[in-house]
């Protein structure tokens, strides 16, 4: 059902929307995937730092796993019939990264090596997540192509 929004309800999503201006350069904790063909990246996930829950660690990061919105994507995409899409095979064949804020404050970028054959996909990643010029970079091994968290 489609039906066209009455002037208190407009007003009212207007103020909700509001709300979000304050956090809009907030650096943001997430998840992504690279696709090297058309160097950009994609399967974006993010929220910003403030609403983010902090883990048993101290570290904050989005409640979402890398394999959970690939198998997601996958199935939508079977659902469309569309067969050559970036959400075909292994999810850790791609490569993928996963933003935290630490204790500290400190930004990181958890990534695999790869990201060595791409000297400005750094800069890519600090502005779609709104990260600080000081955002560190570590490679994970489980971030590595080919390796899932389990290993």
């Amino acid at each position: 059902m489609i039906r066209v929004i009455r002037e208190n309800e407009h007003e009212e999503l207007i103020q909700t929307m509001k709300q979000s201006f304050d956090s809009q350069d907030e650096p943001k904790v997430g998840i992504f995937w690279f696709n090297p063909d058309k160097d950009e990246l994609f399967g974006i996930y993010k929220t910003p730092v403030s609403k983010a829950d902090m883990n048993n660690q101290g570290r904050k990061t989005i409640n979402i796993l890398h394999r959970k919105v690939w198998e997601t994507e996958q199935k939508k995409a079977n659902v469309l019939g569309k067969e050559n899409t970036v959400w075909q095979g292994d999810y850790t064949e791609v490569p993928r990264g996963r933003i935290f804020q630490y204790p500290s404050g400190d930004m990181v970028v958890l990534i695999g090596s790869w990201i060595d054959n791409y000297s400005y996909l750094p800069k890519l990643i600090m502005i779609e997540f709104d990260l600080p010029e000081n955002t560190t970079f570590m490679v994970g091994q489980h971030l590595e192509l080919g390796h899932g968290w389990s290993e």
